[in-house]
């Protein structure tokens, strides 16, 4: 499944490279994410191969992987775009893409038991087996740490603006990227350890601490009065999202059977993918509504309803 992935949108974004018009690039936008998930396929495989005592780590470890390709994606495309142009970005991109390919196929090693048509288990009586609890618990959280992520990152120049307005534009270009990287670059420093400790005490405990963590973050985010002190506390924010994130998965790995693996990460892709709309579309409504600062009030608010769904889960 990650090479079907990763040859697919190999396809695509060249395609979208050669579109003769806005149609053909929308349809094949739409290919691409129809037929991308590579990071999910990838998580499930690491979580299925990995050693149950080592799990957090390596999975952390694919999360820094993740989030370092996020921070270097835009910087990327940006050279590319002023270097070969917009078409020329696409090229490369997917020249990246088809080295990622050939790069699983020759160096993962995986031992697969096929299961017929008939052999595999409906959906249904999984999630019924797992609980109505654990299922809403777990989709929820994934769906609310990727909103929480991305919230206000279309609004991040205004909120720096607002928070220096006599600082000139340059160096509002420039205090926003520190900002919007900050929550990347600390989970890219801290994932190994904080894999250990999720090793160490447990998917449970890791997803009440650094949920409450991400909580009581969010509700100082909301009250900072300066630049520095938003770049401290989104930095926390990144190591929260540094476990939460494995906590999670391992959950997954530890509750869900095997036979329905590849369905299950499959609703867990969805979940992040619907954080990736929800948090940014709710953020410019709360901006438009209470200002920019009331963003992370309100994104506190969905981590402690995630909280409280798994404290619910766990009671049970």
């Amino acid at each position: 499944m990650c090479l079907r992935a990763v040859g697919m949108m190999t396809l695509t974004i060249l395609g979208v490279g050669l579109a003769p018009n806005v149609a053909v690039l929308l349809i094949l936008r739409a290919a691409q994410g129809a037929f991308s998930g590579y990071i999910n396929n990838a998580n499930a495989l690491i979580s299925v191969t990995a050693p149950a005592e080592r799990r957090g780590q390596w999975l952390s470890r694919l999360v820094t992987g993740s989030i370092s390709g996020t921070l270097m994606g835009p910087l990327l495309g940006s050279v590319l775009a002023n270097t070969v142009g917009y078409r020329g970005t696409f090229m490369v991109t997917s020249g990246l893409m088809a080295l990622v390919f050939v790069m699983t196929w020759w160096g993962v090693q995986e031992t697969v038991m096929p299961v017929s048509r008939a052999e595999l288990l409906p959906l249904r009586p999984v999630l019924q087996q797992l609980g109505g609890n654990f299922v809403i618990a777990l989709l929820t959280s994934l769906l609310v740490v990727q909103a929480t992520t991305n919230a206000v990152t279309p609004l991040l120049s205004l909120l720096v603006g607002d928070l220096a307005p006599q600082a000139s534009t340059q160096t509002i270009v420039w205090m926003t990227g520190v900002v919007a990287a900050a929550p990347g670059i600390a989970t890219s420093l801290m994932a190994n350890r904080v894999g250990r400790i999720l090793d160490r005490l447990g998917a449970n405990r890791c997803l009440l601490i650094f949920l409450t963590l991400a909580i009581v973050d969010l509700l100082l985010t909301s009250m900072v009065h300066q630049v520095a002190q938003l770049v401290v506390l989104r930095l926390l924010l990144g190591v929260a999202d540094a476990a939460l994130l494995p906590a999670l998965q391992v959950m997954t790995v530890e509750h869900v059977p095997h036979a329905a693996f590849g369905r299950v990460f499959s609703l867990n892709q969805s979940a992040q993918a619907c954080g990736n709309v929800v948090g940014p579309g709710l953020a410019v409504l709360v901006a438009n509504w209470w200002g920019y600062q009331p963003i992370f009030l309100v994104t506190a608010g969905l981590q402690l309803m995630a909280l409280g769904l798994w404290l619910i889960y766990f009671r049970h």
